[in-house]
């Protein structure tokens, strides 16, 4: 087992052993099994299974590598010959004596005890414990979703468990039917896995694999838009975009076309930005899509500077057409608009591509280089004077298709080198 795991398992086990032995005192305090278990009369012993459970959680919350004591067992023995269903006696019985290995009858009755109830915050520590240890994971998660069901403080630290288990070799899989049935802890747990950066590639692996059947939860949420976001936060470009392609409607991306861009023609309002168009919202600068007109309204300020609108796209190396339409306003001034391609990889050395965007119909021919990068953020940006006028205009019919050959006149051809000096 690796030792990303090892230390997974070892957190799941101390959590579990926590959450559990914390509410397990609690729980037995207040049925006062001293008394119980003091009393004489045989149908009251099962007291001492409590008494027993108690004694043992108490201990083992100062303690967590401490066994179960002689008298300790005895008492849970007790117990369980007064009631042999007794959840109590069942998790103590479950346990080696201090000193003592454990073997399969431990087990077995572990298991049994399991069937008897879902509610005993002590077993199901231990049974999430011991699938941690045999580093059985379809166990594992499933007693954590059993403890989560039905304990809600355990819930607040389990969660974060599963999250972090998630990054582990196997684990989508072993997740699937538990999270493709829906359970009501889901949304918990897709906000705490979206915040541990190790987990986000099988996060969407299994987000993907809960779109089939038998569970086909195809509806888009906002923890798939943020998962999206995550992982291209991180790098995780192809993941992301495997995840939208699966999730997003049909007319998202348009198979057919030759538009390496998404919503091109502003028809809907973007889904998994920044696959789709990411857009500004600042005090000085914002953009906003118009579906039923199909287009974008693009509002600046004097003095606004940065990004209007972006998308991530991936560009192998070769040439482009790039068009759109703009429309016109007087008190803009000609460059004020550009596009601008450059590489969006850690490391990227992939030269700036910029394109004045000039009102009216226009396209122009810029040449992807055959660098070593393979994701490119398209961004129009916006560079107005502190004493300039605020604007308003309209941004429509975006594309970027690939093209054999540059069949543009030279000068609207905008190289690299030219464009670094604009």
């Amino acid at each position: 087992m690796k030792i990303s795991s090892i230390a997974i398992w070892a957190i799941a086990v101390m959590l579990a052993g926590g959450v559990a032995l914390s509410s397990h005192v609690i729980a037995t305090e207040v049925r006062a099994p001293a008394k119980s278990c003091a009393t004489q009369v045989p149908l009251s012993r099962g007291g001492c299974a409590n008494l027993a459970a108690a004694s043992y959680a108490a201990r083992r919350l100062k303690d967590p590598e401490t066994g179960v004591l002689k008298q300790e067992r005895q008492l849970a023995l007790r117990g369980y010959r007064a009631e042999p269903l007794s959840a109590s006696a069942l998790s103590i019985l479950s346990l080696p004596v201090k000193g003592q290995a454990k073997g399969g009858d431990q087990q077995a009755l572990l298991e049994l005890a399991g069937k008897v109830t879902r509610r005993n915050t002590l077993i199901n520590a231990q049974a999430i414990e011991a699938a941690g240890r045999r580093n059985d994971k379809q166990a594992f998660f499933r007693w954590l979703s059993r403890s989560m069901l039905t304990n809600n403080e355990a819930r607040k630290s389990y969660i974060g468990v599963m999250a972090r288990a998630t990054s582990m070799p196997g684990a989508v899989e072993a997740l699937a039917p538990v999270i493709g049935a829906g359970p009501n802890w889901a949304p918990d747990y897709w906000r705490n896995v979206i915040q541990f950066p190790p987990s986000l590639a099988n996060a969407a692996e299994l987000r993907i694999a809960i779109t089939r059947p038998p569970w086909r939860r195809t509806s888009i949420g906002e923890m798939d838009e943020r998962l999206v976001l995550g992982l291209v936060q991180y790098g995780q470009f192809d993941e992301a975009l495997a995840l939208a392609d699966r999730l997003a409607p049909a007319n998202w991306r348009d198979k057919a076309g030759a538009n390496r861009l998404i919503n091109g023609r502003f028809a809907a309002q973007p889904h998994f930005a920044p696959l789709d168009w990411e857009l500004a919202a600042t005090g000085n600068l914002g953009a906003s899509i118009e579906p039923a007109k199909k287009r974008v309204l693009i509002s600046a300020i004097g003095g606004a500077q940065g990004m209007t609108m972006r998308q991530l796209v991936r560009l192998s190396p070769g040439t482009y057409a790039l068009r759109w339409t703009l429309s016109d306003n007087p008190e803009m001034q000609k460059d004020a608009l550009r596009f601008r391609i450059f590489c969006a990889e850690v490391g990227g050395g992939a030269p700036s591509v910029i394109v004045p965007a000039l009102v009216g119909a226009q396209q122009a021919t810029v040449r992807i280089a055959n660098e070593k990068c393979e994701w490119r953020w398209l961004s129009l940006d916006i560079f107005l004077p502190d004493d300039a006028a605020g604007v308003d205009v309209y941004l429509s019919d975006v594309s970027l298709t690939p093209v054999l050959e540059a069949p543009l006149k030279s000068d609207a051809v905008i190289s690299s080198r030219l464009a670094d000096q604009i």
